[in-house]
């Protein structure tokens, strides 16, 4: 990754924040690697534990994709992917060396999109196992596992249910 020319570094650019969207989405892939080994592992307490790391990148790099269509639309781009790639086309974007850094983003990008797919497979794969078990164990896998006031309640076998 080259640096930004200095004149591109300033907030109303759209490479302003570049190196930090790419840095989130490699953190964003790395945790997506730690969820598919837990997942793999079925340890739930692992997968858990990622939810918060998790949710605050994804916060962050929806902040920082605003912040770069704001720029786009201040530069008269549409503040959008479209915008982004007309801009990549003018010369003060190919002589700072963005297009390298942003094709490095969307090369990220593609990566925790196939992260994320490979792990919602381990995930339903996972649900289906204990499905099958609580059907083993005569528990119906169906059954509210929260009541309308949002609480957990505990399963209860079929034949109670049937009996009472």
């Amino acid at each position: 990754m080259s640096p930004l020319a200095p004149s591109l570094m300033s907030a109303l650019t759209p490479a302003a924040r570049l190196r930090e969207e790419i840095a989130a989405m490699q953190r964003l892939n790395a945790l997506l690697g730690e969820e598919q080994a837990a997942l793999s592992a079925a340890d739930a307490a692992g997968c858990e534990r990622l939810l918060a790391d998790k949710a605050a990148l994804v916060s962050r790099l929806a902040a920082l994709a605003t912040e770069r269509y704001r720029a786009l639309g201040a530069l008269g781009h549409p503040a959008d992917e479209q915008g982004m790639q007309v801009w990549l086309g003018s010369d003060d974007a190919v002589a700072a060396g963005v297009p390298p850094q942003w094709q490095a983003l969307l090369d990220s990008a593609r990566e925790a999109s196939e992260l994320n797919r490979v792990n919602g497979v381990l995930l339903r794969q996972l649900m289906a196992r204990n499905k099958l078990a609580m059907q083993t164990l005569g528990l119906d896998a169906a059954a509210d596992v929260y009541g309308p006031a949002g609480h957990a309640h505990p399963l209860t076998p079929r034949a109670a249910r049937a009996i009472g």
